[in-house]
Parts: C-alpha cells; sequence; structure tokens
C-alpha cells in the first residue's frame, strides 16, 4: 500500500514530500522524504504521489493499494495547469499495473503526513532520501495503522457522495471502514 502526502511552509516558502510503502499488515517497506522551493500546496501533493510511484517501481513493490486524502479529484479530470504532470501519474499508475487510487482521510495518512511535515524541518533540500526503516517520530503512527486504530469523523453528505463515487468507480473496497460517519 502507498500512502503520500505534501506540506508547505508558506512563510519560508518551502515544500516537503513524504510517503510510504507498507505491506497487507501495516509494516513498513520503504519511505521517502524531500524538501523543495515550495510553489503551492497541489504541486506538492502530485509531486509527493509522483514519488511514490517511482519509488514503488524502483524497490519493486507492484502492483499496490494507492491511498491518498487529496488527489483523486485531479487523477480523474483532464484539464488542470499541472497535466503534463497528472498525465505522468496515470501513465506510472499502468505501468504499476494497479487501480487509479482511493481516496483515505487525513487520519488514515497519519505516516505520510508526519513525513512530510518533518522533512520541512531537515536540512535537505533539493535531497530525496529513502527511509528503510520507520523514523522515531513516526513510530507512534505507524503503530496505529498496524492496530487498526478508530476515528469518529462527522461526514457530510457531499463528502460521502465522493467516497461512494470514487469507491465504485474503482470497484474497490470501502476505504471509510475505520471512520464512523455521524449526521
Amino acid at each position: 500500500m502507498l500512502n503520500t502526502d505534501g506540506a508547505v511552509k508558506t512563510t519560508l516558502g518551502l515544500g516537503g514530500r513524504g510517503g510510504v510503502i507498507q505491506n497487507h499488515r501495516g509494516d513498513w517497506i520503504i519511505g521517502f522524504i524531500s524538501r523543495e522551493a515550495h510553489i503551492n500546496p497541489i504541486l506538492v501533493e502530485i509531486r509527493a504521489l509522483r514519488q511514490g510511484f517511482l519509488m514503488s517501481m524502483e524497490f519493486k513493490t507492484h502492483p499496490l493499494d494507492i491511498n491518498t486524502d487529496s488527489m483523486i479529484h485531479l487523477l480523474e479530470h483532464e484539464s488542470h495547469p499541472y497535466t503534463n504532470l497528472i498525465s505522468e501519474c496515470r501513465s506510472l499508475i499502468e505501468k504499476l499495473g494497479t487501480t487509479m487510487p482511493t481516496h483515505i482521510f487525513r487520519e488514515q495518512n497519519k505516516v505520510s503526513d508526519m513525513l512530510s511535515k518533518e522533512c520541512l524541518k531537515c536540512n535537505i533540500f533539493g535531497k530525496l532520501t529513502y527511509l528503510i526503516v520507520s523514523p522515531l517520530f513516526a513510530k507512534d503512527a505507524t503503530w496505529t495503522e498496524i492496530s487498526g486504530t478508530m476515528y469518529s469523523r462527522k461526514l457530510y453528505p457531499n463528502i460521502i457522495s465522493v467516497i461512494v463515487h470514487t469507491t465504485t468507480k474503482n470497484s474497490n473496497y470501502a476505504t471509510t471502514s475505520s471512520i464512523f460517519a455521524s449526521n
């Protein structure tokens, strides 16, 4: 399973990318972090997803399930300022032999969220760093994912509609099994 995320620090003009590939039990296989000049949050997210695909190809961890908390809409529509980068992501999805990414909530993407935010603090500008073990700052979040911690979240009808549409379109299982919806 591939989870990626991007983070920005607008006051410093920095963007951070992070991602992790885990096996079906949630065990860490490989992760990455990278810091770059921040252009905008969407571009950082797209680059994080692209880097996750490239990492999967390099370490031969495909086919795999892809989860993201923000990129589904961009991958499903043709017109966007970053069309070339998005087209490259679609091409990588095909090469990996996997399905389109599935939407997950931020709480389910905590490890890659922590990776992207932590690399904003590091002095690794412009360098891609692979992580062969979970860093100490992400250990608790990794364990939380492995243990299947449940989160409570209020879902509005338009969000539920997006999840059902995405899940049905990809003919995947629902990724909201660990989320309780309330009115």
